[in-house]
């Protein structure tokens, strides 16, 4: 998937030591050719607010569009076989020629095929297009629309034994029109503390999540999934002039049966940042980062957001670089590959381009 942010920040001091800042953030997004989806749009919103170096409140309004593939019908409906070893072939020509020619098959029964998650090419769903069980113009089942609201509020606090200590407190809410109901009015509370001490020694942050997703409407499922994320990082310069940075998460799901057979899901993530002395492109720093293991409807508290869509993310590697070309104003890109896995263990990469320029006055 080829992944696009822009970010543009913009800041007003005055006199009563309040900081105004607001910003603006688009992603746009494709994905391989494996993949269920086909591309993603996103526009956003930033505001904060700082008073002294005390508080901050930052709220974050996003729009995104996920469009899926349209398939051949007949190719894909077959090729699902492959994906899913639930249907012989000749049980799904029987279904295909049933639901096209005759229509014998109950809405339930066309629906329970499609909410099972046997369908990872979205066939099935293009048939229900081409048969009326599913009104496209309606529930646009080939798109979600989603928006997601993100609020975040600190404090810190100065000691003189362990330097600046840093609480949080962040709320997500994502509301879309997943027909599924599977993804939809997710609610998750974050709590984070972290320490830095005034010598910089090394940064120590550990964060606790806990996400609701109510499964309404949902064809299999009749009550809510909670998962619960605990996370922990501690980073440390090497070489005076870097940092490197460990996080890693352990994720628990009440359903194992909805997070690919598992209830427990463990992930590390490393990042390796270097910073440049100066130079006549103004690049202040580089990054490394890797992902292993697996985690699912995760939560990150540095991005400010959440995987909701249910798919298993089992690694990823990104580089980034920073410019600063004045106190004011600096620019982020960075590149990074990501694998997902879906319930019917069909594996996907998704291939991400990513820029964010902040300026500040």
């Amino acid at each position: 998937m080829a992944f696009l942010l822009i970010g543009l920040s913009t800041s007003v001091y005055s006199e009563s030591d309040i900081t105004f800042k607001v910003g603006h953030q688009s992603v746009d997004g494709s994905y391989s050719s494996t993949s269920v989806k086909k591309s993603l749009k996103s526009n956003g919103v930033i505001f904060n607010i700082e008073y002294l170096d005390d508080w901050s409140i930052t709220h974050t309004s996003t729009d995104t569009k996920i469009k899926f593939i349209e398939p051949d019908l007949f190719g894909r409906f077959i090729n699902a076989v492959l994906y899913t070893n639930q249907f012989s072939e000749s049980d799904l020509k029987e279904i295909y020629n049933t639901v096209l020619d005759t229509n014998q098959i109950s809405e339930s029964d066309l629906r329970e095929i499609w909410y099972s998650g046997v369908d990872p090419t979205g066939l099935i769903g293009n048939i229900l297009l081409e048969v009326g069980v599913i009104d496209n113009n309606n529930t646009n089942t080939n798109t979600i629309n989603q928006t997601s609201e993100f609020t975040t509020i600190s404090y810190n606090l100065y000691s003189d034994d362990y330097g600046k200590i840093n609480l949080r407190t962040d709320y997500h809410h994502i509301d879309n029109n997943d027909t599924t109901g599977a993804t939809d009015d997710v609610r998750i509370n974050s709590y984070q503390a972290s320490v830095f001490p005034y010598d910089s020694s090394y940064y120590a942050e550990i964060g606790f999540s806990k996400s609701k997703y109510p499964y309404t409407g949902h064809q299999t499922y009749s009550t809510p999934l909670t998962v619960k994320q605990f996370n922990a990082s501690y980073a440390k310069s090497v070489t005076g002039v870097d940092w490197l940075t460990l996080k890693a998460y352990r994720i628990n799901s009440s359903d194992k049966d909805r997070s690919h057979n598992k209830e427990n899901h463990n992930a590390l993530e490393i990042k390796y940042k270097y910073f440049l002395s100066e130079n006549p492109i103004n690049i202040n720093n580089v990054e490394l980062y890797t992902l292993s293991g697996s985690r699912i409807f995760a939560v990150d508290g540095a991005a400010g957001s959440a995987y909701n869509m249910g798919d298993l993310q089992i690694g990823s590697v990104g580089l980034s670089t920073e410019w600063k070309f004045s106190e004011n104003t600096n620019l982020l890109a960075s590149v990074s590959r990501e694998k997902y896995q879906t319930d019917a263990d069909v594996n996907y990469t998704g291939n991400y381009k990513y820029l964010n320029f902040n300026y500040n006055f």
